[in-house]
């Protein structure tokens, strides 16, 4: 059995690096670029793309380049 999952991460690892895709890319952000609060509670993206954050100092929206506070 354990056998089996080491082959399988081996493959999954194999088959990501030749695609050469990246499946997340992750940016930190902070109250230094606009965020009220670095405190976040919640997060959901819309159908335009922006993120919308919850705070315990309020709502944000970002779009990848500035916050909007709420």
């Amino acid at each position: 059995m354990m056998k089996q999952i080491v082959i399988l991460l081996v493959l999954f690892f194999s088959f990501r690096m030749a695609c050469g895709e990246e499946l997340f890319r992750l940016h930190s952000v902070s109250s230094d670029e606009g965020l009220a609060s670095s405190n976040v509670t919640c997060m959901v993206q819309d159908k335009m793309g922006f993120l919308w954050l919850g705070t315990t100092d309020g709502l944000a929206r970002y779009d990848g380049v500035r916050f909007v506070n709420y």
